[in-house]
Order: structure tokens, then C-alpha cells, then sequence
């Protein structure tokens, strides 16, 4: 079963429309675990976060180090659906998705001066639930409290870059087909003034959007790639089972 995530009926209908090149790789077989998740969070000399006045990606990712070093905790993003007020802990804000949180301690933190990014693959499929999706072409809505970027392929799709509360911004995306398609889903939050992230989908574009499934999300944007990581999730999973 997946919860559900109504944002709005009176979401605007998308103004303009982002094409994706045909994808090359098929639909697996196997249904999705999440997207891999990475955190980097600001510290003070005591190593305990801090809150950043931060204006767009390119402040945040500098004052990081993002692609100097590695992430300071990793997860698995199954549905993104994250959400919270202020000063909650990042364990909390992660809900279920906190149980692959690595190291575990870092769920005990607040959440702010963090970046996070989730990459991976999304699956199109012809149908989904037995509904016929309309030649590829779905409505993603992507709601945050701060900054949000949505890649797919090689196209931004949304973005806003900057501090704000909470929005969302829908775009109709056209897929070239049915396939597996690099996704990237980056965020930051600065200050202790809330925070949430969703990524939704409308896949009847009649303005109900639901939050992308975790079955069409995959940890690794190549089939090749995917062995050790599904490996890893499923031993994973078997131990939050036996808890």
C-alpha cells in the first residue's frame, strides 16, 4: 500500500512543458527500493549543526564542499514525502525512510544548514495500476520549504533556487517513451523555520497528485550498478523486519 499525498485541486495547470529524450534502457522487472539519498550538513567546532542564511545552490554547495567531499550520512529515499515544522530531527523528518539512515546517530540531529540529494532511476512504465498513461506525459510537483532542483535525464524539470516557504512547482513532463530515466532530486534547507520536500505526480493530469511511487524509484542510475546496492537494502530490510 502507498500513502497517498494530495497537494491540491487548485494547483495550476503547468504553463509550459520539458521533453525527455527516448530512454534506451527498459522497465526492470523488479520493483523499486528508493532513490539513494545523501546528506552534507553545515557544523560549528563542537561538530553540532548550525543554521545557514544561504541564497541559492551554488552558496550552499561552496560553503559544503559538496563535491570536494563525501556526504556526511547516507539513506534510502523510498516515498518522498518528507515534511515537518521547525526543529525537527532529522529522523523525524525522514519518517520510515530514517530506518536506512547511515550513520544512525545522525537521525538524532536537527535539521537545518543541510543539503540533501537523492539520485537514481525512475521507471515510466505504459501503465501504471492499470491506468494507461497518456503517451508518457505526466505532471511532477515538486513541494519544498527551502530550495528544490528536479533533474530528469538531462533536463532540469523544476527548480527553485533560493529560500522559501512552503510552495510547489508543477511541470508537465514529456517522456519519449516508456523506460528508465536518470533522476536527481536536490534540496537545502538553512534556517530552523521548517521543512519539507515532496515529489508528487498527477498521471492523469486532472490536478490530484499523489507521491511517485517507491516501486518506480531505483538507487542507482544503471542496471549494472544495481546488484550490491539492492543487495545491501535487502539485508536492509531484513534486519528492520526482525526488530
Amino acid at each position: 500500500m502507498y500513502k497517498t499525498m494530495i497537494y491540491s485541486l487548485l494547483l495550476a495547470i503547468p504553463a509550459f512543458a520539458v521533453d525527455i529524450p527516448a530512454s534506451s534502457v527498459p522497465v526492470p522487472l523488479l520493483p523499486g527500493l528508493g532513490l539513494y539519498g545523501q546528506i552534507w550538513q553545515a557544523v560549528d567546532g563542537n561538530g553540532d549543526p548550525v543554521a545557514m542564511n544561504w541564497s541559492n545552490f551554488a552558496q550552499v554547495k561552496a560553503d559544503l564542499n559538496v563535491d570536494g567531499r563525501a556526504p556526511d550520512a547516507t539513506f534510502i529515499g523510498g516515498l518522498i514525502d518528507y515534511g515537518s515544522g521547525s526543529g525537527n530531527l532529522i529522523a523525524d523528518w525522514l519518517g520510515a525512510d530514517a530506518a536506512s539512515l547511515s550513520p544512525k546517530g545522525f537521525g538524532s540531529r536537527q535539521l537545518r544548514g543541510a543539503y540533501i540529494r537523492l539520485q537514481g532511476s525512475l521507471a515510466i512504465p505504459d501503465t501504471y495500476n492499470t491506468i494507461a498513461l497518456p503517451n508518457q506525459s505526466l505532471v511532477f510537483a515538486i513541494t519544498s520549504d527551502d530550495g528544490m532542483r528536479l533533474t530528469i535525464g538531462n533536463e532540469v524539470v523544476a527548480e527553485y533556487d533560493g529560500p522559501r516557504g512552503v510552495d510547489t512547482d508543477t511541470t508537465l513532463v514529456v517522456f519519449g517513451g516508456p523506460g528508465l530515466y536518470p533522476i536527481t532530486l536536490e534540496y537545502f534547507n538553512g534556517l530552523d523555520d521548517g521543512a519539507v520536500l515532496k515529489l508528487g505526480w498527477d498521471i492523469l493530469q486532472d490536478q490530484n497528485y499523489a507521491a511517485v511511487p517507491t516501486s518506480l524509484l531505483y538507487p542507482a542510475p544503471e542496471p549494472a550498478n544495481w546488484t550490491l546496492v539492492l543487495a545491501g537494502i535487502g539485508l536492509l530490510a531484513i534486519g528492520v523486519r526482525r526488530r
